[in-house]
């Protein structure tokens, strides 16, 4: 039991770390749109984003399998965090996507704005999960 406990523990942990790797995108929005140019491999981030979505439901599950307690508040809370992230990751996703078809610069510069405050929104979720997943225990 100990053993299988210690891999989905480091899948959940491995996986998580597409989640920081996409906290880099809205540092790369504000320094594009305080710059005026463009983004560049924006197939790559909405690939991280793609590769973010599907760690959200190996994180769900190997979270449910590491604490399978479903009446806890933390359960829920963490459910409910995961839920705010995957609504940032949708918006940020179709922002992306806006701003690929975009033609005109000032059209461009409007959605990196949009991705930049929607990214940093995620950023904050992040480390609201992350603080409340380092301290689980103790809570």
């Amino acid at each position: 039991m100990c053993f299988l406990y210690s891999n989905v523990l480091m899948v959940h942990q491995l996986f998580a770390l597409v989640f920081i790797l996409l906290a880099l995108l809205p540092i790369v929005t504000l320094i594009r749109k305080k710059t005026k140019s463009e983004i560049k491999y924006v197939r790559f981030w909405r690939g991280l984003i793609m590769a973010a979505n599907i760690s959200l439901l190996v994180a769900l599950i190997t979270g449910y399998l590491l604490f399978p307690e479903l009446t806890s508040w933390k359960t829920w809370l963490a459910v409910l965090l995961v839920v705010a992230l995957g609504g940032h990751l949708g918006i940020i996703a179709k922002s992306l996507k806006q701003y690929k078809t975009a033609t005109d610069l000032s059209s461009k510069q409007k959605h990196l704005g949009k991705i930049t405050y929607l990214g940093f929104g995620y950023i904050i979720v992040l480390i609201g999960i992350l603080g409340m997943m380092s301290q689980w225990y103790a809570l």
